[in-house]
């Protein structure tokens, strides 16, 4: 299996297949379970026992199309699988070897054990992105258990802000009568630009592979009985569904992200110039 395949909607990104692969046989690491990943889940881990290795011979080999290098685009990077192998440092340092840029997607305060390659990365180009669903703790806890708590992501941004490494917030999952409030929204923003944010964006769409629909609509059941018949009605013969208040929260996030000097998407990537032998 290959580690680096291009994204087909997004040519200028390469993405992380094994966690594209995880991401469609296990249930969303985003929802309401931080490592539901193990080896029992029916993944060939031993294709990853030579990880370094591998990246090294497939990155030289793209060398002369540095496209980004995309991590957590598909699921969250920090599992029990990368936490006992350092799969993530790994191919970061091969990116570094080989001048790839990177952009990151992540809930995890262990992005902080790597600011020193990031750094390194900076000077070519460096993006992390860190995923916000809600600033209500308790609806953080039952959504994202075992992930850091509003204001500790917000140190996290803070953080890697100071070390100069381009540093946004996406509000993301958003699941609709639970973390869909406007005004919660707006504040995230406001908040996110008080901590050193250069970007925000938001989910504008919950998008689920079948497991973690089958995974979402159960812990609904548990965690937010009331809603039940909304999720059933929503989710019926599809897996995507934008919401009530889509329009309502797209209006705010667009007022909010203007008044508060936001961009709201990543700082471009400009490879570098390409010196002509004639």
């Amino acid at each position: 299996m290959k580690i680096f395949q291009p994204i087909l909607e997004e040519n200028s990104i390469y993405k992380i297949s094994y966690l594209a692969e995880l991401f469609n046989k296990v249930p969303s690491t985003d929802i309401f379970v931080k490592n539901p990943i193990s080896k029992s889940d029916n993944f060939p881990f031993e294709c990853l026992q030579d990880y370094e290795n591998q990246a090294n011979k497939e990155l030289k080999a793209k060398v002369k199309n540095p496209k980004i290098v995309g991590f957590g685009f598909n699921s969250e990077i920090f599992n029990d699988f990368e936490n006992s192998n350092d799969i993530f440092g790994a191919a970061l340092k091969s990116c570094l070897k080989f001048g790839f840029p990177v952009s990151i997607i992540t809930s995890s305060d262990e992005i902080l054990l790597h600011t020193n390659i990031l750094k390194k990365l900076s000077s070519l180009y460096c993006c992390v992105s860190i995923k916000i669903p809600s600033l209500d703790n308790s609806i953080l806890q039952l959504m994202q258990p075992g992930f850091p708590l509003f204001e500790q992501r917000m140190e996290i941004l803070k953080k890697l802000s100071q070390l100069n490494i381009k540093t946004g917030v996406i509000i993301s999952p958003i699941l609709p009568y639970i973390n869909d409030k406007p005004e919660a929204l707006t504040r995230i923003i406001e908040i996110s630009a008080q901590n050193g944010a250069n970007f925000v964006m938001y989910q504008k769409k919950l998008e689920l592979n079948e497991n973690s629909k089958k995974y979402l609509l159960s812990n609904i059941k548990i965690r937010f009985p009331q809603f039940v018949e909304q999720y059933e009605e929503m989710f019926l013969f599809k897996n995507e569904t934008f919401g009530p208040k889509f329009m309502e929260l797209s209006n705010s996030f667009v007022r909010t992200a203007r008044r508060c000097d936001l961009s709201t998407r990543p700082p471009e990537y400009m490879p570098p110039l390409q010196l002509s032998l004639f």
